[in-house]
């Protein structure tokens, strides 16, 4: 690369690292309120542009000296002990990223991670599965909402799960300050992700879709609170031993159904890159009875103004559309496999 060429990728560098910086600061006015004191308030910022910064390891020491402050105190009370409004910066945050990112395309995805502790004070910390190692480990659990749309992604709510051995403890919770009406309770993470999708309507985010692992798809509240909006629908993973009635009065596992589907009737999609390069899975729509619905579940796509649903299915269309259907859809496949 010639030297004019290098001058030309520094300078523009420079100028994305100048308009990051003016957007940090627009972050900061627009959140500067809900800080009663202006200490708080201006380490706040200061601590969200050392959690971006290049540091390698996070904690109280080295998020402390990237902000410019010789000890971690400082950072210590803003998280431990300063008064701010959490609610109004989480409603600052959705109001932000409907600006830059809203679209009708959105999507509301939910899923949760874990941190790994070493010792037994942080508030929540169990042992518990958690899927940054796939195992049971002592660790700290917390629920996600992100949103993703054509014009970018980001985080816009999260909720701490309590394990039932963390939240029974009453001397812990106390000592950690767990509010009394989540002391003594056991919210599931499809519960807490039901809290979270109402706040995300009651902002009018806009999303079409709602999605989620089997964590989520096995959360009869997420799902009725979805149906209940008759807005969007949403697409949830479920177990492999969920019976579901194929034909009337024929319960089955759905780790059963894929045997019936024809070859032609698979379509695959990539949901993105991974590891080894773009990942692949088979997708395929298989009717089911819609007389024996899980509680809150329909079938159909095409009978508006009824929201759509996991469970799909076109056993309301006339014999002669189904039929026809099938053969535009096996003439697209074999087209696409060349």
């Amino acid at each position: 690369m010639k030297v004019d060429d290098l001058d030309v990728v520094a300078a523009a560098d420079r100028g994305l690292l100048e308009e990051w910086a003016v957007g940090l600061d627009a972050l900061g006015e627009l959140i500067g309120p809900r800080f009663f004191r202006r200490e708080p308030r201006v380490r706040a910022l200061a601590y969200v542009k050392a959690l971006l910064s290049q540091v390698e390891t996070r904690n109280g020491w080295t998020v402390a000296e990237a902000a410019g402050e010789k000890t971690p105190t400082g950072m210590q009370r803003l998280l431990n002990d300063a008064v701010w409004d959490e609610a109004g910066v989480r409603e600052d945050l959705r109001s932000y990223v409907v600006t830059h990112l809203g679209a009708d395309d959105g999507v509301l995805v939910f899923d949760e991670t874990g941190d790994i502790k070493q010792g037994n004070h942080t508030v929540g910390v169990a042992r518990q599965y958690t899927g940054v190692t796939g195992q049971v480990e002592n660790c700290q659990v917390s629920v996600h909402a992100g949103y993703v749309s054509s014009r970018g992604q980001a985080l816009i709510d999260t909720e701490l799960y309590l394990p039932d051995a963390y939240a029974h403890d009453s001397e812990r919770c106390a000592e950690a300050g767990v509010p009394a009406e989540r002391a003594g309770v056991v919210i599931t993470k499809g519960d807490l992700a039901a809290v979270m999708f109402g706040r995300a309507v009651a902002a009018g985010m806009p999303f079409s879709y709602v999605a989620g692992d089997e964590v989520y798809g096995r959360s009869t509240n997420l799902r009725s609170a979805i149906e209940t909006t008759g807005g969007c629908g949403y697409v949830l993973e479920v177990g492999c031993d969920l019976r579901v009635c194929h034909v009337p009065g024929d319960k089955l596992r759905v780790d059963a159904l894929p045997a019936e589907v024809p070859r032609w009737a698979w379509e695959h999609r990539s949901q993105g890159h991974g590891t080894k390069g773009l990942r692949y899975h088979a997708w395929a729509w298989i009717a089911l009875d819609s007389r024996d619905c899980p509680p809150g579940w329909r079938r159909s796509l095409r009978d508006p103004p009824r929201p759509r649903r996991r469970c799909r299915s076109r056993a309301q269309q006339p014999q002669e559309q189904q039929e026809q259907q099938s053969r535009q859809e096996r003439q697209e496949w074999r087209g696409r496999q060349g």
